[in-house]
């Protein structure tokens, strides 16, 4: 797997965004192990256990595998994930349970905010990260919600930039 560096990202800027995210769009697939990442995200409709364990799949088949923690609570909780997903549930109250879901991974606690509500919460992506700390837009090295919230902003105004 190829890692963005940052000297590559800084050649990068606003006015060479449609250029940026068409190069390295190539380079990821959305359909892996026969699953269909925008399929299984069922927008406008409730998240089912098929898509959660599909989509949990999709972004780590090593760690979520059929005895998977983290699939197991995250179907157990399938009704909090689709609270959330209609608005029932408040970000903050969200984060408690995400990290009663999956209480050692940040990244995986982003993941399940972005598979309920995904034009909201992007997906947390390590080459956009990388770029995002390049560019100055992230402050922290340390991974939490504070630098996934500069993260958003981040990842927001390139896909202002593209829409």
């Amino acid at each position: 797997m190829f890692i963005l560096g940052r000297n590559e990202v800084k050649k990068y800027n606003l006015d060479q965004a449609s250029e940026f995210v068409e190069f390295w769009s190539n380079c990821y697939g959305y359909n892996v192990n026969n699953i269909d990442y925008k399929k299984e995200l069922n927008i406008g409709n409730k998240l089912t256990e098929k898509n959660v364990k599909n989509i949990l799949h999709w972004k780590s088949p090593r760690n979520t595998g059929e005895k998977s923690k983290i699939v197991k609570r995250s179907i157990k909780d399938i009704d909090k994930l689709n609270d959330f997903r209609n608005g029932n549930i408040s970000e903050d109250k969200f984060k408690e349970i995400t990290k009663q879901i999956i209480p050692n991974g940040i990244v995986f606690q982003i993941f399940l905010f972005h598979i309920c509500r995904p034009e909201e919460y992007p997906i947390f992506d390590n080459n956009v990260l990388i770029s995002c700390y390049t560019h100055g837009k992230c402050s922290s090295d340390k991974i939490g919600w504070n630098t996934y919230e500069e993260y958003k902003s981040y990842f927001n105004e390139y896909a202002y930039v593209l829409d």
